[in-house]
């Protein structure tokens, strides 16, 4: 009963002292919490981040892409409007449509005759052979045809003579055409001709009036013009030959004249 009594103070007394132990260590870990608790935080300075440069604003527009307008369609490379290549005709068909186009030009040809005239207007005889040159046209190339296609040989003959008739209309107009021309500048020279003695004339009898000279001077050169336009015309060309040294002589005493007036002017 004593040991027991013994054992269990011994047991009671290590409980203390054990407990006693635990106390003391949570004590002190308790005040180490708190110190560090009440220690003040160091704080880093805080490092200044440099300022970046914003990126300047951008006007919008400039990066938009230009909203190019929708190219109109050109007519001509439209498929759509692409004229539809024509069925192919028989040879019986052109041979048909060629020998009717020579009829036609034939009749033509008959109606050009005729309104040829020897006083005809020089406007009339003009406007024909316009006409007398596009009817040969015509014909011209329907015997080009003609003659790279075998089928058509049969209208050969007949195409060869109305070229050949039309060319005989063409020099006939144009013959009449250049006598016109003829008489046209044979009564030019006269009427240069005329003015070269007024001036001559008017020169003499107001040789101290400089006004008049200038004047004078003026219409000369006017007339000198006209004569030396008119010799460019006639150049080589035989059937002008008789006007040449006519317009020549002119020429030469308007020179002489305008110098005289550029005398008597100063």
């Amino acid at each position: 009963m004593k040991k027991s009594k013994k054992a269990l103070s011994l047991l009671l007394a290590s409980l203390g002292s054990l407990s006693l132990f635990a106390t003391s260590v949570v004590a002190a870990a308790c005040d180490n919490t708190n110190k560090k608790l009440e220690e003040p935080k160091k704080e880093d300075p805080k490092k200044e981040e440099p300022k970046k440069d914003e990126p300047k604003k951008e006007d919008p527009k400039k990066d938009e892409p230009k909203k190019e307008d929708p190219k109109k369609e050109d007519p001509k490379q439209n498929p759509k409007d692409e004229p539809k290549e024509e069925p192919k005709k028989s040879p019986e068909e052109r041979l048909l449509e060629l020998n009717i186009l020579k009829k036609e030009i034939a009749k033509k040809q008959v109606e050009l005759e005729k309104t040829i005239k020897s006083d005809i207007s020089k406007e009339l005889a003009t406007k024909i052979l316009s006409e007398v040159k596009e009817e040969l046209k015509k014909a011209e190339d329907a015997l080009k045809e003609i003659e790279s296609k075998s089928y058509l040989k049969t209208l050969k003959d007949g195409f060869n003579k109305l070229i050949s008739s039309l060319k005989e209309l063409e020099k006939k107009v144009e013959s009449i055409l250049k006598e016109k021309r003829l008489l046209e500048l044979n009564d030019l020279k006269k009427e240069i001709a005329k003015k070269q003695k007024e001036f001559e004339k008017t020169l003499d009898d107001n040789s101290s009036d400089k006004e008049k000279a200038k004047k004078t001077l003026n219409e000369i050169k006017e007339e000198l013009k006209k004569a030396e336009d008119a010799l460019k015309e006639i150049g080589d060309k035989f059937y002008f030959k008789s006007l040449k040294d006519g317009f020549n002589e002119l020429v030469t005493e308007l020179k002489k004249l305008e110098e005289k007036a550029i005398e008597a002017s100063k």
